[in-house]
């Protein structure tokens, strides 16, 4: 078994909490965007108009928008 910090951490562990901690946060995020977000546009918290211009953007450059946010994110992270 593989081992870091000095031999008291293993990868494999470090791996699967990592990876199970970022699809449970996903799934948590979606969860409570769905239903503060219906309850947010039915008391009008956010316009109706926002949401379609949202869509509409999406729309048209999404899978841009997506691509260059994950390398600007990984740019980022070597910047200082």
């Amino acid at each position: 078994m593989r081992c870091v910090g000095m031999g008291k951490l293993c990868v494999w562990r470090l791996v699967a909490v990592f990876l199970s901690s970022a699809i449970l946060g996903d799934a948590v995020n979606y969860l409570v965007g769905s239903k503060l977000g219906a309850l947010a546009l039915s008391k009008n918290i956010i316009k109706q108009e926002y949401i379609a211009k949202t869509e509409a953007f999406y729309d048209k450059y999404g899978g841009k928008t997506v691509g260059i946010a994950l390398v600007c994110a990984e740019q980022s992270e070597y910047q200082d």
